[in-house]
């Protein structure tokens, strides 16, 4: 169990530096919240403790459709949605 809280922690880290988990996304009805109440059992609703403990910054407002990374066939875009963020992929022909 310390290895996985270990590997938590270094990812949220990773997170850390591009501000797109603001702990104040996470009210008690968002959809994480009502995960954990759900399956409190469940080891992602007591990892998620863990990795959001280390994003407690503001939220930064992004435009809808804003491209964060590459990957080898496809393109990984965040879009806001009210007070929710959703990662979305898109496959795209590489030329």
């Amino acid at each position: 169990m310390g290895n996985r809280k270990e590997a938590v922690r270094l990812l949220s880290m990773i997170f850390t530096e591009y501000q797109i988990y603001p702990l104040s996304c996470y009210k008690e009805n968002s959809p994480v919240r009502v995960f954990q109440k759900m399956y409190s059992d469940n080891y992602y609703a007591r990892d998620i403790e863990d990795f959001l403990l280390l994003h407690d910054y503001k939220r930064i407002r992004r435009g809808a459709d804003l491209p964060i990374s590459h990957f080898d066939n496809c393109i990984c875009y965040e879009v806001v949605t009210g007070t929710d963020l959703v990662t979305t992929f898109d496959v795209e022909q590489q030329k």
